[in-house]
C-alpha cells in the first residue's frame, strides 16, 4: 500500500534536490505543483507528454479515410453516369476529405481531452497549499509504508514544510 507524503518548498533548487534524493531512494514522485512552468523540474520528474496529439492524429486519419471512401462507395453504389471518367476519381473528393479530416480531428481532440484529463477523480483529492499559486512548490511523493518515514525525512532535510 502506498502513502502520499507532500512537502511545501519555498525554493526551486530544494525541490530539485528532494526529487533527485527521492528517486535515488526508490520513492515515486506523484506530482509537483509549481507557480510557473519549469522544464528542469519536469525533466527531473520525467514528465510524460500528453497523448491527446495521438488521439487527434487517429481522428484526422479516420476523417480522411471516411472523406475519400464514403462518397466513393456511394458514387459506385448508385451507378451514377461518369461520362467516360473513372468511377473513383480523387479530385472531386478532396474537399469532402479535407473537411471531414478537420471535423473528425477536432471531435477526437475534444473527446481525448475529456477522457485523458480525468476531470472526474475516483480517488481522494490530492493535497494543495494556497502558497503554490504565489511562490512556493508542492512536491507529492508516493511511498510504500516502509519508506514513508524515509520520504518524510528527505522532505524535511531539504527544507520542506511537510503536510499531514
Amino acid at each position: 500500500m502506498t502513502v502520499q507524503i507532500s512537502g511545501c518548498f519555498p525554493y526551486r533548487d530544494k525541490v530539485l534536490a528532494a526529487i533527485r534524493r527521492a528517486k535515488e531512494a526508490g520513492i515515486a514522485v506523484n506530482s509537483v505543483r509549481m507557480p510557473v512552468p519549469d522544464h528542469e523540474i519536469l525533466d527531473a520528474v520525467a514528465h510524460k507528454p500528453s497523448r491527446v496529439g495521438l488521439v487527434t492524429l487517429v481522428g484526422g486519419i479516420s476523417g480522411l479515410l471516411v472523406g475519400f471512401f464514403g462518397p466513393g462507395i456511394a458514387h459506385m453504389h448508385w451507378g451514377l453516369v461518369h461520362g467516360g471518367k473513372p468511377v473513383f476519381s480523387i479530385p472531386p473528393f478532396v474537399v469532402t476529405a479535407f473537411e471531414l479530416t478537420i471535423l473528425f480531428g477536432a471531435t477526437a481532440t475534444l473527446a481525448g481531452l475529456l477522457m485523458l484529463a480525468r476531470m472526474v477523480r475516483k480517488r481522494p483529492e490530492e493535497p494543495y497549499d494556497e502558497r503554490v499559486s504565489e511562490d512556493h512548490y508542492l512536491l507529492i511523493l508516493d511511498a510504500k509504508e516502509e519508506q514513508a518515514e524515509q520520504a518524510r525525512t528527505i522532505l524535511e532535510e531539504e527544507g520542506a514544510e511537510v503536510m499531514p
